[in-house]
């Protein structure tokens, strides 16, 4: 078989034959045990098959492929519960189940239903380490989480599904073979070959129609061609919640902050329990700052909420508390999980594959604080959210690819493929030039411009020779495959603030009024 062969790697085929069969089923097993439908668990199995053939060029070189082929997976789990909810949430459910698929017999049904009863961090880890027999230090990898806190998800685990878990059910799982993949993978290739050529043929017949248009025509018509934004907000109710009229039950709290049933009104920006500054314990949070999206993988959007709670007026110590704010059946929310008191001040935050990110300052030291970039992740455990390492996420700057912004730097690198090396202290030598890297001591730095989940990291980039002073140009960048890119630049400028999730403001060199600016997911725009 010589189709969908990986150009430059020897005996490629063969090699994607053998990991594939032998990592089949215990990803099948894996996405079932997260999914609880088999045919669907086959589906996403063989998607993410599918993902690690068209890359397997590198992967092969990788030393644990079938560690990025389960995080595939595991991802195509989450966007499931996703696409379920959405469709739940607007009344219809279609279903095609492929009918190669054999049945389970109801000792397995009642295995995974019982794992659908757990919290999504538990029951993911059971399945890795139980189902998937990973040890626990990779279990802890693929969970981006520390060994203890893994090994108190799988006690917890345990506990709730006692001996149940002894059942083997990977017999039913039976790979179709890799043929199917490289056929799948080989017709994509000839689609995006037929839409690319398509799209070019359209291209040259729009050019000559216009051409000929404007000949007959003494003034042109102008065409309106608006940019496409990025995708916004949470499909889910819990994005449209009113946190300035909202009454909230505080299920989970802590010492200084309400109990039962509070109502929220509008005061001071934001929104309080204590409008009047009468009536205590008090809790006041800022809209703009709610993190919004599925925490505990049941489909369903949770809300993640930075409070200040006042045990009286003449608090002293008014700490940050991050609490976990859900949905009832009826309707109503409820506080579910809390986080220890937080030192820190909350700037922005946003839900990613179910942890909690947050871009914050220390409340007592603004000026000296993190390392440009540098966030904090929080995740769901019960009724507790625990702190986690953000790096597999949002690492160190320690490279910064360059290459889509270096022609109109105006340093005037000597090369496009530009990506340099930063220091401990953000500073980098590169192709004859020096580089730097600032947040310009701003408390902000990350807005979403609309894209939910994965905002972009703004900052100030200096270049320039040796012995010169160096340019300053305010950048866009973005986590591309793992890796920090820069997509986007604004020459001569200063980072003044970043206002909000849709605006920064920048000071051009030479000129007096600062100005605004968004991004329409392309490109740079004045806001007036």
């Amino acid at each position: 078989m010589t189709s969908g062969v990986v150009p430059g790697v020897a005996g490629a085929v063969e090699d994607f034959d053998s990991f594939y069969q032998a990592h089949f089923g215990n990803t099948v097993k894996m996405a079932y045990g997260l999914t609880a439908d088999l045919p669907e668990a086959h589906d996403i199995a063989q998607e993410a098959f599918c993902r690690a053939w068209s890359r397997w060029r590198d992967l092969s070189g990788f030393d644990n492929p079938a560690a990025w082929v389960r995080k595939v997976a595991v991802n195509l789990a989450r966007s499931r519960w996703r696409r379920l909810r959405t469709q739940r949430l607007s009344g219809h459910l279609v279903r095609e189940r492929p009918e190669h698929v054999a049945a389970l017999d109801p000792e397995h049904v009642a295995v995974v239903a019982a794992l659908r009863k757990l919290p999504a961090a538990q029951r993911e880890a059971i399945v890795l380490h139980y189902l998937v027999d990973l040890p626990l230090a990779e279990v802890a990898e693929q969970m981006r989480a520390p060994v203890g806190t893994v090994k108190s998800w799988l006690h917890r685990g345990r506990t709730a599904l006692a001996e149940e878990l002894r059942i083997d059910f990977r017999e039913a799982v039976v790979p179709p073979g890799a043929e199917q993949v490289f056929k799948t993978v080989k017709n994509r290739s000839r689609v995006r070959t037929t839409a690319a050529l398509l799209l070019v043929v359209m291209l040259v017949i729009g050019v000559v129609a216009l051409s000929r248009f404007a000949q007959g025509s003494p003034e042109p018509i102008p065409i309106d061609s608006p940019t496409p934004a990025p995708s916004s907000t949470v499909d889910d109710p819990m994005a449209a919640v009113d946190w300035t009229r909202t009454t909230l039950d505080f299920r989970v709290t802590t010492t200084g902050c309400p109990s039962g049933w509070a109502k929220f009104a509008a005061a001071d920006g934001g929104a309080s329990t204590s409008k009047d500054r009468s009536t205590y314990p008090a809790a006041t949070l800022w809209p703009e700052k709610v993190a919004v999206g599925d925490l505990d993988g049941d489909g369903l959007a949770e809300a993640a909420v930075s409070m200040f709670c006042r045990r009286s007026p003449e608090s002293d110590d008014v700490p940050e508390q991050l609490l976990v704010v859900k949905r009832a059946a009826d309707g109503s929310l409820a506080t579910v999980a809390i986080s220890d008191v937080r030192r820190n001040l909350t700037l922005t935050a946003w839900i990613l594959d179910g942890v909690i990110y947050m871009d914050s300052i220390p409340r007592d030291s603004v000026g000296g604080r993190r390392t440009p970039g540098q966030v904090e992740a929080f995740r769901m455990d019960g009724t507790v959210l625990r702190a986690v390492d953000p790096a597999d996420r949002y690492p160190p700057i320690n490279v910064l690819n360059l290459s889509d912004i270096a022609s109109r730097l105006p340093c005037r690198p000597r090369t496009s493929d530009l990506s340099p090396s930063f220091d401990k202290n953000l500073r980098a030598t590169a192709g004859g030039l020096r580089f730097s890297l600032s947040d310009g001591e701003l408390p902000r730095v990350y807005a979403s411009f609309g894209r939910n989940g994965r905002p972009y990291l703004v900052l100030e980039l200096g270049c320039g020779e040796a012995s010169a002073e160096q340019t300053r140009n305010v950048i866009l960048i973005d986590q591309v495959d793992g890796r920090w890119r820069a997509v986007d630049v604004l020459p001569d400028q200063r980072l003044r603030e970043v206002r909000d999730d849709q605006t920064i403001i920048t000071q051009p060199l030479g000129a007096k009024a600062p100005v605004s600016w968004t991004w329409d997911g392309r490109a740079f725009s004045r806001k007036e």
